[in-house]
């Protein structure tokens, strides 16, 4: 935990990616910036992109609401090849990206 705060000033200023070594090699500081920064995060730089929900109550919300989350693509970023469609469009209205 000694790089805490540099590393997650470098996650919020250059982007958080969650492939990245600096997060594969510190991952509480990154699940800290998420929860405390990002709880809901839109990663864009994969195909397909896909959000990221780090605490306990957005979790439990989505798993509940089956209208608006979907299992559809798979359980995890490598799903079906990812297209915009009216579930993809109502994540971005509602969570922003």
């Amino acid at each position: 935990m000694g790089r805490t705060d540099e590393t997650t000033e470098g996650a919020a200023s250059e982007g958080y990616d969650p492939f990245s070594e600096a997060v594969m090699a510190e991952p509480e500081t990154a699940y800290r910036y998420l929860h405390e920064d990002a709880p809901v995060h839109f990663f864009e730089a994969f195909e397909p992109p896909f959000y990221t929900l780090s605490r306990h109550r957005d979790v439990q919300a989505a798993l509940l609401d089956i209208e608006t989350y979907s299992s559809e693509f798979g359980q995890g970023p490598r799903g079906r090849p990812w297209r915009e469609d009216w579930r993809t469009r109502r994540h971005r209205e509602r969570w922003g990206g």
